[in-house]
């Protein structure tokens, strides 16, 4: 018989990075009886223990990062049992009796899992709305507070038929290109005037600098409204407006009368289809109107405003 060490080589795995880690056998023996016990596998990296960190992909049941008690994701600092293993958030933990596992019937009593907590941080997702542009990469736990603030959730037309849905700036291009809707531009603090003929529904404007889309709307009916476009109105500061409507000036006193209207700018992700009773909105009257017949206009100012406070 062949004596000596017969240990084969174990395969290699490449690493993302180009380094390679390798199973090695390690045999015991017992002084030569021949009693040998079975071998124990370890693990070794090849190039020592000073690495950058290499992000990989893998798909699993998302229930595993999300308390079993509240059904929230599971954030550090998280809890274990000590019998069964079950795991708990922060906040469960702390209202169970006892300091006891709420699954297992063995007594079990929570402690911290450092592991989870490494895990939990480590799981990192896109944002849904990376298609429309959201650059955020996140902790899976953080995902809920960052949508709620996240500015890329798309806005819909309103065209009657049409699907299309975006965020802002490329719901503009398309209600441009694909319906001609009419569009001015705007500076914050400044007044913008504008003759609208009231058989025009609507006027987008936008933003000189930063390319913020505004609808003013309600045209034809004379009940002038004027709404942010975007669809997260905590995304960012709220926006105050202010809307005049001047009359023709009176013959015989000379006087120019107007309507003023100051609020702040409703948010809406479907331009056009805000509900009445959820926004301002500036009643013009006939006599205010400039023009005979079909070509009335209304001679309207418009100022808008970033306010320096959130709501």
């Amino acid at each position: 018989m062949e004596s000596g060490d017969r240990r084969g080589k174990k395969p290699k795995m490449e690493l993302p990075n180009g380094g390679v880690k390798q199973e090695v056998g390690v045999e015991e023996t017992n002084g030569g009886g021949g009693g040998g016990r079975g071998g124990a596998i370890v693990a070794a990296e090849a190039g020592g223990a000073s690495r950058s960190r290499v992000g990989i992909n893998i798909n699993f049941d998302m229930t595993l990062l999300h308390c079993p008690v509240c059904a929230l994701p599971l954030k550090p600092p998280v809890f274990q049992c000590n019998a069964e293993g079950h795991v708990a958030c922060a906040s469960c933990h702390g209202k169970l009796p006892g300091n006891r596992c709420h699954a297992c019937d063995h007594g079990g009593v929570y402690g911290r899992c450092l592991a989870m907590d490494a895990v939990v941080r480590a799981a990192r997702v896109p944002c849904p709305y990376d298609r429309h542009g959201c650059p955020s990469y996140l902790a899976y736990h953080e995902l809920g507070s960052h949508q709620s603030v996240c500015p890329y959730p798309p806005c819909s037309c309103t065209e009657p038929g049409c699907v299309f849905a975006g965020p802002p700036a490329a719901l503009l291009g398309h209600l441009i290109g694909a319906h001609s809707w009419p569009v001015r531009s705007i500076c914050y603090g400044k007044v913008l005037r504008l003759r609208v003929p009231v058989s025009e529904p609507r006027v987008l404007l936008v933003e000189e600098d930063d390319g913020r889309v505004f609808l003013l709307s309600g045209l034809v009916s004379r009940s002038v409204s004027l709404v942010c476009v975007r669809a997260n109105e905590a995304a960012g500061l709220p926006y105050t407006c202010k809307l005049w409507a001047d009359a023709p000036r009176d013959v015989a006193t000379g006087k120019e009368n107007c309507l003023l209207m100051d609020s702040t700018a409703t948010s809406s992700a479907a331009p056009g289809q805000v509900a009445m009773e959820e926004v301002m909105f500036l009643n013009v009257p006939p006599v205010m109107l400039h023009g005979a017949g079909a070509s009335k206009e209304m001679l309207l100012r418009v100022r808008i405003d970033k306010s320096s406070s959130v709501p």
